[in-house]
């Protein structure tokens, strides 16, 4: 631990210091648990890449940030009509350039899009499966317009095409790069910000250049530093080597609290930490001993001892204040007697069940599952977790022998009410082609309906139609079908320099900071 801090902090004594009291800073130090080291957003998305990508890239289209409901905003696409129920015809931005100063062309917007389309690369799996999978092909009309081809009439199209998946990248530079590989780490793109300087696993630093298309971006260097632990994030802030931390729990809040110059500012996430059940893994092909798992979970517990109550208990797939909320709807309940009867109904034989931990990843994410292997003893559950670290994971395949019970998130994608669930339990979605839910999968026992609920919640194009439908949709999920089971909405802490003003977005997936222009942050 005393080498660790050592390291981010010689680190740290690298970094320009801020401007002269008085003077709107120009620099932005960023300390966060972790970043990837994947710059091209289509090849990674997760959530430590959700921290930076927003502040480097630009699609045809962008979302606004904190208006609800949403707006679409012109990026690199000036305007746009529909000439069909599934083509969209988009006219470009003339002038608009990559970092290197090249042009932005049509070609680069078909390829940008078409690679994930058609998933030219494994990297880009998660860019199809959870956006990209309804869009078909992008049609070259001239060089200044494009036609951008749906599968189906898609109602959310326009917020698919906004996320950081979706952006343009320059076409020239991975033609030129040695390996995709290369160019992952070594993307170039057309947002505000591009890479200046990057050191795996310590820090990476982004600056402003002059030939950005749209509004100067609020900073010059925007500084991003891997410190793992919360404790050491915090006395960075306090000691003044970093300016804005992140992924503070409300029992170290008080750390801070009382610092001159310092702030803290709470976030409920959009975001479920969830669990999800490899059915091919005995007992779990059950749906009773799955269901009797979810009732087993004090949810009301968890969010107390991990956020003394400040998280959310979840009490169906929706986020409270966003898209399709319903005020009411309660789908997860905790019912011990009633799982102790589905298990003996099932002739639950003792089989241990091992739930993973994933605490690297996840925050508190080790005492959560202690936490619900003592719920799951309690209805008379052999359990047991089991850890893991980075690049220890078990294999995907075969399926039979990955992960029994695997710790995940599940964040708000996007603004709309499938934009937990989409992203997380579609057919498009990497647990369902892994074959880990074979009672909905081809030939499954619930394939049918499975498939009839989600296409009418996902591309019914009345609103009021599709809330319907989407509600039977989770409602199956959990009571036929049982797939994963909800924890709980984390509740964590910004800290910042008070002459920093920013607001977690809501309309981008939690994690997202975007610092781009004045609407974004501000600083006093």
């Amino acid at each position: 631990m005393k080498k660790t801090c050592f390291i981010w902090v010689a680190l740290l004594l690298l970094i320009p210091a801020m401007t002269a009291s008085g003077a709107p800073r120009k620099v932005l130090k960023v300390g966060v648990q972790m970043f990837g080291k994947i710059f091209d957003p289509a090849a990674k998305y997760n959530n430590r890449t959700a921290q930076y990508h927003i502040n480097l890239h630009d699609g045809l289209v962008r979302l606004s940030t904190k208006d609800v409901p949403h707006k679409v905003l012109p990026a690199l696409a000036t305007s746009w009509k529909e000439i069909s129920p599934t083509v969209t015809e988009f006219k470009l931005r003339q002038g608009a350039k990559f970092w290197d100063g090249t042009y932005i062309t049509a070609e680069d917007v078909k390829w940008s899009l078409e690679r994930s389309i058609n998933q030219d690369h494994p990297a880009y799996s998660s860019a199809f499966g959870r956006v990209l999978y309804n869009f078909e092909k992008v049609e070259i009309v001239n060089a200044s317009t494009v036609r951008v081809h749906n599968r189906n009439p898609d109602p959310l199209k326009y917020v698919m095409l906004a996320q950081t998946v979706s952006a343009i990248l320059s076409k020239k530079a991975f033609d030129a790069a040695a390996s995709p590989e290369d160019f992952f780490r070594s993307p170039v793109g057309a947002g505000p910000y591009r890479i200046a300087e990057f050191k795996q696993d310590q820090y990476v630093k982004f600056e402003s250049w002059d030939g950005y298309w749209g509004e100067k971006p609020p900073l010059e260097e925007l500084w991003y530093y891997g410190i793992k632990e919360p404790t050491s994030r915090i006395t960075a802030l306090v000691n003044g080597e970093v300016d804005f931390i992140v992924d503070i729990p409300p029992d170290m809040k008080s750390s801070l609290d009382g610092k001159k110059g310092i702030k803290s500012q709470g976030v409920t996430l959009d975001m479920f930490y969830a669990w999800m059940f490899n059915m091919t893994r005995h007992p779990l092909g059950d749906q009773r001993i799955r269901k009797a798992l979810s009732l087993a979970i004090d949810r009301d517990a968890l969010n107390q001892g991990l956020y003394g109550g400040k998280g959310v208990a979840p009490t169906s797939h929706h986020y409270p204040g966003r898209a399709g909320y319903i005020p009411g709807w309660k789908v997860y309940e905790y019912n011990p007697d009633k799982a102790r009867q589905l298990l003996k109904e099932a002739g639950y034989d003792g089989t241990v069940v091992e739930l993973s931990d994933c605490n690297y990843y996840y925050l508190y994410n080790d005492l959560a599952t202690q936490a619900i292997v003592k719920m799951w003893e309690k209805v008379g559950v052999n359990a047991k977790t089991v850890t893991y670290g980075p690049g220890s994971w078990p294999p995907k395949d075969p399926v039979e022998e990955y992960n029994m019970v695997r710790c995940w998130s599940n964040p708000m994608y996007f603004p709309d009410m499938m934009g937990g669930v989409d992203p997380h339990w579609a057919p498009s979605s990497w647990p369902y082609r892994q074959g880990q839910q074979p009672i909905i999968s081809e030939g499954g026992e619930l394939y049918e309906i499975y498939m009839g609920l989600y296409n009418k919640a996902r591309y019914d194009t009345d609103p009021e139609r599709r809330q319907r439908y989407y509600k039977q949709f989770v409602e199956f999920l959990e009571d036929e079908v049982t797939p994963f089971f909800i924890g709980y909405q984390p509740h964590l802490y910004f800290g910042m320099d008070d002459d920093i003003e920013f607001e977690a977005p809501a309309n981008y997936r939690p994690y997202t900071m975007p610092f781009r222009n004045a609407g974004d942050v501000k600083f006093k």
